[in-house]
């Protein structure tokens, strides 16, 4: 994937993230501050699978500031709080800042006041971000000039650590996650102090015993026992049985956009499933691979 904010895009199949969005503006698409709390099981990204003992889980809050109407945006006072969750252990020298791709702009120390993260009495952690962090204080990130940046409109920031499910934990038993991120718009109209706190959420660890063939042992199977609900066309005609922010969209060229999201069994744009055909041709936004699933209603 190129230039999107994990989860933003596309549902395909089975998703290895999971994400919660706080809106500091309630219309969708017209906040100039959007923050994310998101997951992945670092240990099963290429197979996939459940939560299990042992497992390295990467919790990330994503930061998006965002140019409106030719206006830059500008918060101050950035930071990210979170807690080691319990039945796990943090992973040494794993707090870091990454792009939406995933790839890491910066890395701190663990040990407090040596730069701007922090994790103390061994669970509590602290990330202050922006220009002028500090190891105390938020630092300041503008939508048209800071990095990592998006075109120079949007500036795109992951915060990062990583957790180790502990061995003793039990199957049945969950890990919850919760965290917040604090800011202050100053620009164009300055704000007070702003806390989006994370609704929890909860990791639960069970023994993988396979998918059957119609896809009803699939983990994400609150919405039609996890097949395609209706219909064998690319785009799913139905919307999510469960309730989401994002608007359902037909997959095309330029779609689906941020803030909207597709059901599809293709990720063409066209339907095409021609694997040698120019990625440009029958790709969204020239950028997406053709990934076909399995016929979920034979």
């Amino acid at each position: 994937m190129n230039r999107h904010l994990p989860g933003l895009r596309l549902f395909i199949c089975v998703s290895v993230f999971i994400l919660s969005f706080y809106n500091s503006v309630k219309a969708q698409g017209t906040s100039r501050v959007d923050i994310g709390k998101s997951y992945a099981n670092l240990s099963k990204l290429s197979a996939g699978g459940t939560f299990n003992a042992g497992d390295t889980i990467e919790i990330r809050v994503t930061i998006a500031i965002i140019t409106q109407s030719g206006l830059p945006t500008s918060v101050d006072k950035v930071q990210v709080f979170d807690t080691v969750p319990a039945k796990t252990t943090y992973v040494p020298g794993s707090m870091r800042i990454a792009t939406n791709e995933g790839v890491t702009y910066k890395s701190f120390t663990d040990a407090g006041g040596d730069d701007a993260g922090t994790i103390s009495g061994g669970s509590n952690i602290l990330i202050n971000i922006g220009a002028g962090a500090s190891p105390s204080n938020g630092g300041t990130i503008t939508s048209s000039t800071s990095k990592p940046s998006f075109y120079l409109s949007h500036c795109i920031t992951m915060v990062c650590f990583r957790v180790k499910i502990n061995a003793s934990i039990l199957f049945g038993d969950s890990v919850s996650i919760g965290g917040k991120a604090l800011y202050r718009i100053t620009a164009p109209v300055s704000g007070s102090l702003t806390t989006g706190a994370f609704p929890p959420y909860k990791l639960l660890i069970f023994a993988n015993t396979g998918y059957c063939s119609n896809g009803l042992n699939v983990p994400v199977n609150s919405d039609s026992l996890g097949t395609f609900a209706s219909g064998t066309t690319t785009n799913r005609p139905t919307p999510l049985l469960y309730t989401t922010t994002y608007v359902k969209q037909t997959l095309g060229a330029s779609a689906p956009q941020d803030y909207y999201s597709a059901i599809v069994q293709n990720s063409s744009p066209d339907s095409s499933t021609n694997l040698t055909s120019t990625i440009a041709s029958y790709s969204v936004f020239g950028f997406w691979y053709i990934f076909v699933c399995h016929p979920c209603d034979a």
